[in-house]
């Protein structure tokens, strides 16, 4: 039978909460991105799409990096997960990206 590790406190919870609603959030800028197009804007004013993700995915690497400062992941870990992407990742893009 398997334990379970130290169980976060309270603010750690809080921060695994502020990572998912970030991921979301990602998500929904993503898919407005894909459904409009980059440069679209809505209809009411604002940024484009393009600045709407890229806000987002900076929300989610602020999270990440209070998650390591925090002790709740490794960033070591972190980097060798964020390099192996980085590696592999070419073989599954099928418009053939690169950089």
């Amino acid at each position: 039978m398997t334990t379970m590790g130290r169980r976060l406190t309270p603010p750690e919870q809080e921060l695994v909460v502020r990572l998912m609603s970030e991921c979301a959030e990602v998500i929904h800028a993503a898919e407005k991105l894909l459904s409009h197009g980059a440069d679209p804007r809505h209809p009411d004013g604002g940024d484009t799409n393009h600045h709407h993700l890229s806000v987002e995915l900076g929300h989610v690497e602020a999270v990440a990096t209070k998650l390591a400062v925090t002790g709740v992941v490794d960033q070591s870990i972190v980097h060798i997960g964020r390099e192996a992407k980085l590696a592999g990742i070419g073989r599954y893009l099928h418009g053939g990206l690169q950089g």
